[in-house]
């Protein structure tokens, strides 16, 4: 049906007429999400599932290609993750933790900008508290600050649960949007719960390496590429008293999944020299809108 041309004589007319169809089409999707996501529980007897941080980067990454305009990207940014999150406070009750440190107030805004403001915020001292929080509740999620480059004996992200385990990882990297014009920064951050990474197209997988204090990064590295994994080290736990060994956090370029035969195959190259080599999570690679810009 042709859409009637605007009346520049009665812009606030034309407005409400807008803002009507703006509503009318945000509840014909949220009942069509509605029905499709019931079908889906219906049919796998399994619960929903209460985030999905693969398909709506996937939705995010379409309307960010398309935004022009002089309408501020991170306002569309955050009325699209409001679309996306406001149906999940019905069909789960969840709450966000967030490590509530140093550079509180940013932190929290990105939590808000990133789960919603339907869902319930608990703020928190420490990036540890945040995993522990997630741990004991399959339906809770955080945000954490990136971690840094040495970090203590026992580092938050040690306390990671693998891919197929109980327990909560990392599944986004905050913010979505990086350059998108806003009046301040964002600060970086994971976000975190039990939710399992999918491949995107675009994707940064994360992994945990417990090693022999005696392997030398250039040595590791060496034996990443010869297993095809083009990584970059994170962070490093200092080294405790007299400790043999050293945990390391590891992210590599594209999808891995847990049964990837590519850590199989560094677990055996390594020898003894690499103790543990588990995905602890991923994400999809957040968009520069800057990069955007220039490619036009």
């Amino acid at each position: 049906m042709a859409q009637p041309k605007p009346t520049h004589d009665d812009p606030g007319a034309e407005i409400i007429r807008i803002d009507q169809q703006i509503h009318d089409l945000l509840m014909q999707r949220a009942s069509l999400l509605e029905g499709a996501r019931g079908r889906a529980g219906a049919e796998s007897g399994a619960p929903q599932v209460p985030l999905h941080p693969g398909e709506d980067a996937a939705t995010l990454r379409r309307i960010v290609d398309r935004h022009a305009g002089q309408f501020p990207l991170r306002s569309v940014v955050r009325i699209w993750r409001e679309i996306l999150t406001a149906s999940l406070s019905v069909r789960a009750q969840y709450v966000v933790h967030v490590c509530a440190g140093e550079n509180a107030l940013a932190f929290w805004d990105l939590a808000r900008t990133y789960f919603g403001s339907t869902v319930p915020v608990t703020g928190h001292a420490t990036a540890s508290a945040v995993v522990h929080a997630c741990a004991e509740d399959a339906m809770a999620c955080g945000v954490v600050p990136l971690p840094e480059s040495a970090e203590n004996v026992s580092p938050w992200w040690a306390q990671l649960a693998a891919a197929g385990e109980a327990g909560p990882r990392i599944m986004a990297k905050l913010p979505l949007v990086l350059n998108d014009g806003g009046r301040f920064d964002y600060p970086a951050a994971y976000a975190i719960g039990s939710i399992e990474q999918k491949p995107t197209g675009d994707d940064t997988s994360v992994l945990f390496l417990e090693t022999l204090q005696e392997l030398s990064r250039a040595r590791l590295q060496m034996l990443l590429r010869q297993v095809g994994i083009e990584a970059q080290i994170v962070a490093a736990g200092q080294e405790a008293a007299r400790s043999a060994t050293r945990e390391l956090l590891v992210e590599t370029t594209g999808f891995v999944a847990p049964a990837d035969p590519r850590v199989a195959a560094l677990l055996e190259n390594g020898g003894d020299a690499i103790l543990r080599a588990t995905v602890v999570g991923g994400y999809a690679n957040p968009l520069d809108y800057a990069a955007k810009g220039e490619a036009v």
